[in-house]
């Protein structure tokens, strides 16, 4: 049960991640990409995050982190309601996009042999490590 559940979620994030990639279509194909590995999504969200401290600068990073964060929230109510041991984020409700684009920053920072990993794998990675979802 647990590999179906983490590729649904997986599969849901990925959905919802492409939405934020709408802001990246002006982009070259090639900055376009750059943009979706951990090493881009790291200088976004790092702008993003000293434009206002609240991480909703650049639209890709805070649309990426919204659509990941809520859909790790969701899986892991759902988990916690069913008992079922799914990929997750046991944040609180009131969680910024601030607050999780700055966990993605540190965990990037603290893994720079991860930069070429597309950025979903590194906030799949970075959320829950950060807020576990304990069923």
């Amino acid at each position: 049960m647990k590999s179906n559940g983490a590729t649904r979620g997986r599969a849901l994030a990925v959905g919802l991640a492409l939405l934020a990639a709408i802001g990246a279509a002006s982009a070259g194909p090639a900055e376009a990409l750059e943009q979706f590995t951990v090493q881009g999504m790291l200088t976004s969200c790092k702008e993003g995050l000293n434009n206002d401290g609240r991480g909703g600068g650049p639209f890709v990073c805070a649309g990426y982190v919204r659509a990941i964060a809520d859909i790790g929230q969701l899986q892991c109510t759902v988990a916690r309601q069913q008992g079922l041991e799914l990929w997750g984020i046991g944040a609180p409700a009131e969680t910024s996009v601030g607050a999780f684009a700055q966990v993605f920053v540190n965990w990037a920072e603290r893994n720079p042999d991860k930069w070429r990993w597309s950025a979903l794998d590194g906030f799949m990675q970075a959320l829950p490590a950060a807020f576990p979802c304990h069923p």
